[in-house]
C-alpha cells in the first residue's frame, strides 16, 4: 500500500503547520531570525531538532493566535505532524 503525502509533506497537518510558520509575516521572521542566530553561533544542525519545532511552532502560534494551533485547527499537539520535516523547513529560512 502506498503511503498517501499532502502537497510533498507527509500528511495534511504536517502540510498547514509549515504552511503557517511559512506564510505567515511575523512567525516566518521569528523562524528566519532564529535561524540566522543558530548560524552565527555554529549550532543550527543540534540545537534545530523536532523537539525544538515543536516548541517555536505552539510559542509563536499561542503568541499570535491565542492557542496552539493554526487558523485552520491543526494543533501541534496532532501526533501525525512530521516534526522532522518541519524542523528541515525551518533551517531553510532566512
Amino acid at each position: 500500500m502506498a503511503t498517501e503525502t499532502y502537497n510533498g509533506w507527509d500528511n495534511r497537518a504536517t502540510w498547514n503547520i509549515s504552511l503557517w510558520i511559512s506564510n505567515d509575516e511575523n512567525i516566518y521572521r521569528a523562524a528566519a531570525e532564529a535561524v540566522d542566530t543558530l548560524n552565527r553561533c555554529g549550532t543550527l544542525d543540534i540545537s534545530l531538532t523536532p523537539t525544538w519545532a515543536k516548541a517555536f511552532a505552539k510559542v509563536n502560534f499561542e503568541d499570535r493566535w491565542g492557542k496552539s494551533e493554526t487558523p485552520d485547527g491543526y494543533s501541534v499537539a496532532d501526533p501525525s505532524i512530521n516534526w522532522s520535516q518541519i524542523a528541515d523547513m525551518i533551517k531553510e529560512l532566512s
